[in-house]
């Protein structure tokens, strides 16, 4: 954003040059050119002169402008949307069996994770849920029994198993949410038995930063960009210039093919680079 920003700038106060500026920047170009010019210089000119002309054409032209510069970027922000990095999360149905006051304060804390399990709030049953999951529309289902967070006779101490049914065709999924499930229940042991574990896991974020899904998605767009470039640039110019009789035209001229073409080509190269500096 700062740097379409700073363009515009650059943009406008280009414009205001050329307009304060402009006539006596002509007059002394005409001074200037009143200098016979050299062979070299002459081809160099004539370089220049189409140059110019090539880009007046295309900021002339709405259709190119929009192929050139709003097409990538729509593109842009269609599909870097769609490719930034949410993290893992799982669709999940919670059918809560139990009454006890720990079942309830179980239940808001898996609701609090809410970057890891979606809660799907329209399954108020088992079997809407288990419907749900055949449909691939849930990853799974956590059910909390009735007699979760109450006392067994001859304990001191409320217990409980969570149950997590998922489909058989995702069985890395069952996995993953078992594991997940296991390190939710690890605070509510922690309250009624002290357990010292001698062995342990320590994790540190190092400053590196890998590359997003987004980064991916933005090499292959400027990709695009260039071939974009090519396609809507001289493959779009050369035919109709060809058909009103331009080219033919030009070819009684003393202009060279090379000057020509070498002013079509830095004219393509400064638009590209001015494409991709946008969509940077």
């Amino acid at each position: 954003m700062k740097i379409l920003l700073a363009a515009i700038i650059l943009f406008i106060a280009i414009r205001l040059g050329r307009r304060l500026f402009g006539p006596q920047l002509a007059a002394r170009s005409a001074a200037k050119s009143k200098k016979p010019l050299k062979p070299w210089q002459r081809k160099l000119y004539t370089v220049q002169a189409f140059y110019t002309v090539n880009l007046k054409r295309l900021f002339r032209d709405r259709t190119a402008l929009f192929f050139t510069f709003l097409f990538p970027l729509i593109f842009l922000f269609v599909f870097g949307s769609f490719s930034k990095n949410t993290g893992t999360s799982f669709n999940v149905a919670v059918i809560n069996q139990s009454k006890s006051p720990l079942a309830q304060q179980y239940v808001q804390e898996i609701k609090s994770t809410g970057k890891i399990f979606k809660l799907d709030k329209t399954d108020d049953t088992l079997a809407k849920a288990k419907d749900r999951m055949s449909k691939s529309q849930i990853d799974g289902i956590i059910i909390i029994p009735a007699g979760f967070g109450t006392s067994k006779p001859g304990q001191t101490h409320p217990s409980g198993q969570v149950q997590l049914l998922y489909s058989q065709n995702s069985t890395s999924t069952g996995q993953t949410l078992t594991t997940i499930l296991q390190s939710t229940l690890k605070p509510l042991n922690a309250r009624y038995i002290n357990l010292q574990q001698p062995f342990s896991v320590s994790s540190e974020a190092s400053n590196e930063k890998n590359l997003t899904a987004f980064d991916y998605t933005f090499t292959g767009l400027l990709g695009f960009a260039i071939l974009g470039a090519g396609i809507f640039g001289p493959m779009n110019v050369f035919p109709e210039l060809k058909k009103m009789g331009i080219l033919l035209r030009l070819h009684t001229t003393p202009l060279r093919t090379w000057q020509y073409f070498m002013s079509v080509m830095i004219g393509n190269a400064v638009v590209g680079l001015l494409s991709l500096a946008l969509m940077l």
